[in-house]
């Protein structure tokens, strides 16, 4: 007799048909992965992902990390994941912890999960940055002119300049508030890691084109040290114009700073 109990569901032969073309597509990606050149690895591990229709892109991360040795898992695992689109990356490190564990006999399984943990955390460093130091201080700003003379912010961090004229722009970062600012702000950085010293990133940018300027390095003893960094500046932009300060630390930016300022004609 036909069809009665051996007959099943349109969706069970949908989901068979799934796993059937899950199943393939993971052997092919492991059997790729484990014939390269160890110097290849990375390379066809994340192409693989990237190929990959989005629904199969986490089977097939962990099944190219199962695929390679050891000694090459960190570098594969970290390509394969950085294959995957932004929304994906956090999902695909815990199934990278289960294909290393998986992957492994039971009586290894502690030193086994060691590993994958500290695979995961690597990559993870990798992907998003290590993590920031923590720091409590402040930032200070001030304005020198070409004499020596500072200008005042005022309390609307507006600062006036004399068309034609060059200037300073001085930047402080420290335990201690600098006497010397016109401008202080704090800057506290928690739920990091402690370290000796810390290297902050400021950065110059306005409204003006001209105003964009390289980045500089200010190196900071996290205890009581301080450093800073100094922007020269000629007023002859439009009237008036925004300055802005950035400061990060290790690609994060941790605080910002606008200022306006205001040009006014020198005395003939």
């Amino acid at each position: 007799m036909r069809g009665g109990a051996d007959q099943r569901p349109p969706e069970s032969d949908a989901v068979t048909r799934a796993q059937a073309a899950t199943d393939k597509l993971t052997k092919e990606v492991a059997e790729n992965v484990q014939a390269a050149p160890d110097e290849l690895k990375k390379k066809v591990a994340a192409a693989a992902v990237r190929a990959a229709p989005d629904e199969f892109k986490d089977d097939v991360t962990a099944a190219a990390i199962a695929a390679t040795p050891d000694k090459f898992k960190k570098e594969v695992t970290t390509a394969a994941v950085r294959a995957l689109p932004n929304k994906m990356k956090d999902a695909a490190a815990g199934a990278a912890v289960e294909a290393v564990l998986t992957a492994r006999d039971s009586e290894h399984s502690n030193l086994m999960e060691t590993v994958a943990r500290a695979v995961r955390d690597e990559m993870h460093e990798e992907l998003y940055g290590p993590s920031l130091i923590n720091y409590e201080g402040y930032l200070g700003i001030y304005v020198v002119a070409e004499d020596g003379n500072k200008l005042p912010i005022n309390e609307d961090r507006s600062i006036s300049m004399q068309r034609g004229d060059h200037y300073s722009l001085v930047l402080t970062i420290g335990a201690a508030a600098d006497a010397n600012a016109d401008l202080t702000l704090p800057l506290r950085i928690s739920g990091g890691v402690d370290a000796d010293q810390v290297e902050f990133s400021v950065m110059l940018n306005g409204d003006d084109p001209e105003l964009l300027q390289t980045a500089q390095s200010v190196m900071v003893a996290t205890a009581n040290g301080s450093a800073s960094a100094s922007f020269p500046l000629e007023a002859r932009w439009d009237n008036p114009t925004r300055l802005w300060l950035r400061v990060a630390q290790r690609g994060e930016f941790i605080q910002h700073v606008e200022l306006t300022v205001r040009l006014h004609e020198g005395s003939s």
